[in-house]
């Protein structure tokens, strides 16, 4: 579950393969958002000070990421965040 606790942005649910198979907005209108259990999901932020809580189930592992995105430092790190940014 992710819970908005202020300011604004949109959840990205992703398919197996890494693209984007929806977004969804969270704003004061409506702040929280149910994952499903194994779904890949991300957050992008709208605007500055934006705060969310994310609860999950346990146990707690800190280096959970899909094998195909691409890592902390990878060069190609700046062109995925650019594939993820809302179009206009």
């Amino acid at each position: 579950m992710l819970v908005l606790l202020r300011g604004s942005g949109e959840l990205l649910r992703f398919d197996a393969d890494g693209g984007i198979a929806s977004r969804a907005g969270l704003g004061a209108e409506a702040p929280v958002a149910q994952i499903p259990v194994g779904v890949w999901h991300g957050f992008w932020v709208r605007e500055p000070g934006t705060a969310i809580l994310e609860v999950k189930p346990g146990p707690y592992r800190p280096s959970e990421f899909a094998e195909w995105a691409p890592a902390e430092g990878d060069a190609r790190v700046a062109d995925y965040l650019r594939q993820l940014a809302p179009q206009p």
